[in-house]
C-alpha cells in the first residue's frame, strides 16, 4: 500500500512503477466530466499550438481560485523510460470545512482512484478520511485510527492542492492545455514519504485545485504538464 500511496504523490516517488505504454484506450472509456468533451483528449500532445487557447497574464501576488465542487484537473505525465500516464485530480463533494478529493491514475489500460476527505488549515492540509479503489480490487477504506500513518506520506502532496498567492519568476508556458502567460515558477525542494525530489514547478491562476501547469523533476525523471482542467461538472468514481 505505501507503493500506492507514493504513486499518487504527484507520480514520481514510484520509480518502480513507471508506464511502458499509452494509456490511450482507459483514457477514452474512462468515464470523465462533462466539461472535458470539449477539452483535448487526456492521451493527446498533438494539438497544433495556433489553436490553444492562451489565458489572462499571472502576476506576482495572484490568488489562485477558491476550489468549488465540481472543479477538476488533468494532466499527463512522462516518465524517464518514455513512458506515459495520466492523473486527475478533482473536488467531488464538501463537508463543512473540508473537502472530497479525488485522483485518479490511469497507466495502460489500468485505472486506480483515491479518494480523501481533506481540510485546508494554517499549518498544511489535514487529512480526515482516506479510500482506495484499485481497478479489479475492492474499495479499501483506511481506517481513522491509521490515518496518521499516511499523513506523513501525504503531506508534501496535500501542500500543492491548496497553493497561495502566486510567486516566483514569471514564464510564458505552453502545454496542451493552452497557453497561460506570466506563469511562476519556483524550483522547490520537496519529499514524498522520504523521497527527495528536487523540481520546478509552474502555476497559474486560471488553473484550479493545483494551481499547477507544469512540473519538471530537476533530475530529468518525470515530467508533469497539463492537458485539460474545468471549474465544473466533475463526478465521483467511488
Amino acid at each position: 500500500m505505501r507503493r500506492s500511496v507514493l504513486s499518487f504523490a504527484l507520480l514520481i516517488a514510484c520509480s518502480g512503477s513507471e508506464p511502458s505504454e499509452e494509456p490511450a484506450r482507459a483514457a477514452r472509456e474512462t468515464s470523465e466530466p462533462e466539461a472535458a468533451r470539449t477539452e483535448p483528449e487526456a492521451d493527446s500532445e498533438e494539438e497544433p499550438e495556433a489553436e490553444r487557447r492562451t489565458f489572462a497574464a499571472a502576476a506576482e501576488g495572484d490568488a489562485m481560485i477558491e476550489p468549488v465542487i465540481g472543479q477538476w484537473v488533468r494532466y499527463g505525465v512522462t516518465w524517464r523510460n518514455h513512458g506515459r500516464s495520466t492523473t486527475e485530480y478533482r473536488f467531488v463533494d464538501r463537508q463543512n470545512d473540508s473537502w472530497w478529493l479525488e485522483v485518479t491514475d490511469r497507466r495502460a489500460n489500468a485505472r486506480n482512484h483515491v479518494r480523501m476527505r481533506v481540510r485546508p488549515t494554517a499549518e498544511g492540509v489535514e487529512l480526515l478520511a482516506l479510500s482506495f479503489h484499485h481497478q479489479g480490487q475492492p474499495r479499501e477504506d483506511i481506517p481513522d485510527r491509521l490515518l496518521s500513518t499516511y499523513e506523513p506520506m501525504l503531506a508534501q502532496w496535500l501542500k500543492m492542492i491548496f497553493p497561495g498567492p502566486l510567486e516566483g519568476e514569471p514564464e510564458d508556458v505552453t502545454v496542451p492545455a493552452g497557453v497561460f502567460p506570466g506563469s511562476r515558477s519556483t524550483h522547490e525542494t520537496l519529499s514524498f514519504g522520504g523521497n527527495v525530489v528536487e523540481a520546478t514547478v509552474w502555476r497559474h491562476p486560471a488553473v484550479p485545485v493545483t494551481g499547477m501547469v507544469r512540473f519538471r523533476d530537476d533530475g530529468g525523471g518525470h515530467t508533469v504538464e497539463l492537458l485539460g482542467f474545468g471549474l465544473e461538472g466533475a463526478r465521483s468514481e467511488f
